[in-house]
């Protein structure tokens, strides 16, 4: 593959004519052309306007087509995956060029829907066949090399665009980010006038997010792929591949959104890429789309900090004890060196050998899978299994992309941005809680003990800590309070009352009150007071022997404080 590099010196490709001259030279001279260009410096624009009505783009997905198409000068000028195949056969002799747009989502039909590759193969054979020239077109080349047995290997030329973009300010890294917090997110961030957009590869999920932002009079809409022609979001998926303005407060979306949809709004203040610390259900190549779909505004960007998946690890330490080295010596090369570090081929064989075990069972008890292994490693050819190589090759590109960003900050390794801001979220419990409300349960837990405190069930505990963080306590206190139980040499007691049990936290080991109030004791308690006999003076010494909540007060008084 040979490789031409320009230097975008305008906004956009069309908008340098001697730009636009090359790129069809090379087009024109090539059988297969790769065009590798950031988002938003009209690489479409350059089809449509240069290429014209000779070319036929084919889109991975239908929304991407249609958004294409809103232009009234180029209303037939996309289609998919699944209709491309018949257009060009009854049309063969109007396209000189077919292009394949956002090509790197092939990698991800791979993993999740083959029937579009299968797709893909006929209309790629077919253009092959009437001597048609191919172009792919990605912003996003990083993980192509999976694709080598498909189509990758057989590219003539690519042309590489160069240009400057920074699509988000700041980005707020998370080392936990479960459904609740992100609601708390969500709102925490709202804006009156400003739309926040989160990427949730989960249909059930942000449709349960959208349920709860609405009670708190949010205006909010969830759309995926399963529901995006319902009553109500059919208009707002039509105003958003017809490149319209959009009114609401939060819009959620599926993976269907990061494949080219462009936002045009200009008051998005927020987005939010949510899979999973491993991003089981996405990718840094995936991110890096997500994060330029806002097209005039330059919104702050929200994601967990990814770490790697309990497989992976297992992998690696497989590898350092076939070869007797350190893991860090692993990492240190995969980092410093990607796909050219010399453990690539043990990880990448490793991987391989595993599924192809798991093929052969399937293929020897005629299975149609292994248990606790997802379909997608596997592809099905006439009733028999074989691996799927594109899907080893990507979690080994993952793999790497993770070990890098195990130092966050070299995210700017992939885009640019303004700066990193680390978001902790604290387990305590089965609860991803804040700082704030992680210090909040352990102040009314450390009031409890003080006081001696009792309550009569623990599900009014719950409602305290409920009510005092503003967050529901879904765990069962005893879980609670043994997360922290070192911390705070905490214990929880129960004793029976009349038939029912009553519960209370109290100190494992008795405690000196003046460890805890060196200044002005709270008002809502009242110190203990004993005293010792001093035999020098032949007094006695008064001194604070403990706390108890001044009549009046109760906990809800004090949190409700």
């Amino acid at each position: 593959m040979e490789v031409q590099t320009f230097k975008l010196v305008t906004n956009y490709i069309t908008e340098d004519k001697e730009l636009c001259i090359d790129m069809k030279s090379i087009i024109d001279a090539s059988n297969q052309t790769l065009i590798v260009a950031p988002q938003g410096v009209g690489k479409t624009t350059f089809i449509k306007e240069v290429l014209g009505d000779e070319c036929y783009v084919i889109s991975p997905t239908r929304a991407l087509a249609n958004q294409i198409n809103s232009h009234d000068k180029y209303q037939d000028l996309a289609t998919t995956l699944m209709c491309g195949y018949d257009t060009i056969k009854e049309n063969t002799e109007d396209y000189s060029y077919v292009v394949f747009d956002e090509c790197h989502y092939l990698v991800n039909y791979c993993s999740f829907a083959y029937n579009q590759v299968e797709h893909f193969y006929k209309i790629y054979d077919l253009c092959k066949e009437l001597d048609i020239k191919i172009i792919f077109m990605t912003a996003t080349p990083q993980t192509l090399y999976c694709l080598e047995d498909i189509f990758y290997s057989e590219i003539d030329y690519k042309i590489e665009i160069q240009a400057h973009r920074q699509y988000v300010d700041k980005v707020y890294v998370y080392n936990e980010l479960n459904q609740e917090l992100l609601v708390h997110e969500l709102l925490n961030y709202h804006r009156q006038d400003y739309m926040q957009v989160a990427l949730i590869n989960d249909t059930a999920k942000i449709v349960s997010i959208s349920d709860k932002l609405k009670k708190e009079g949010l205006k909010v809409a969830a759309i995926s792929s399963k529901n995006r022609n319902s009553d109500d979001n059919l208009s707002i998926f039509r105003n958003l591949t017809n490149n319209r303005y959009i009114d609401l407060d939060v819009l959620l979306v599926t993976s269907w959104a990061d494949v080219g949809i462009n936002f045009i709004n200009k008051n998005i203040s927020h987005i939010y890429y949510e899979c999973g610390n491993s991003y089981e259900r996405g990718s840094l190549t995936s991110l890096m789309q997500w994060i330029a779909r806002p097209r005039h505004c330059k919104p702050d960007l929200h994601i967990v900090q990814p770490k790697l998946s309990k497989y992976d690890e297992e992998i690696l330490e497989s590898v350092v004890k076939d070869l007797n080295i350190t893991e860090s010596q692993i990492v240190t090369s995969l980092v410093d060196n990607g796909l050219q570090s010399e453990f690539i081929p043990l990880l990448t064989n490793k991987k391989m050998d595993r599924y192809q075990e798991l093929a052969d069972k399937m293929n020897q008890y005629q299975i149609d899978r292994a248990i606790g292994i997802e379909n997608n490693h596997f592809i099905q050819i006439r009733n028999l299994f074989f691996v799927n190589k594109v899907m080893i090759h990507y979690e080994i590109h993952r793999m790497i992309d993770i070990l890098v960003l195990q130092n966050i900050y070299n995210l700017n390794q992939y885009f640019e941005f303004s700066k990193i801001i680390k978001v902790k979220f604290y387990e305590i419990g089965s609860m991803l809680v804040t700082e704030e409300n992680y210090r909040k349960i352990k102040h009314l837990l450390d009031i409890m003990a003080k006081t001696g405190q009792e309550i009569k069930s623990q599900k009014v505990i719950k409602d305290l800590i409920s009510s005092y963080i503003g967050q529901k306590c879904n765990c069962q206190i005893s879980r609670l309070v043994n997360s922290v139980s070192d911390e705070m040499d905490i214990t929880l007691k129960a004793r029976k009352s009349h038939g029912r049990r009553i519960y209370g936290i109290e100190y494992v080991e008795e405690y000196n009150p003046y460890d805890y109030y060196s200044g002005e004791i709270p008002s809502y308690l009242e110190t203990e007071i004993e005293c010792d006999y001093d035999i020098h003076d032949g007094v006695n010494v008064p001194y604070i022997s403990g706390y108890h909540l001044k009549d009046g007060y109760s906990l809800e008084d004090i949190i409700q404080s």
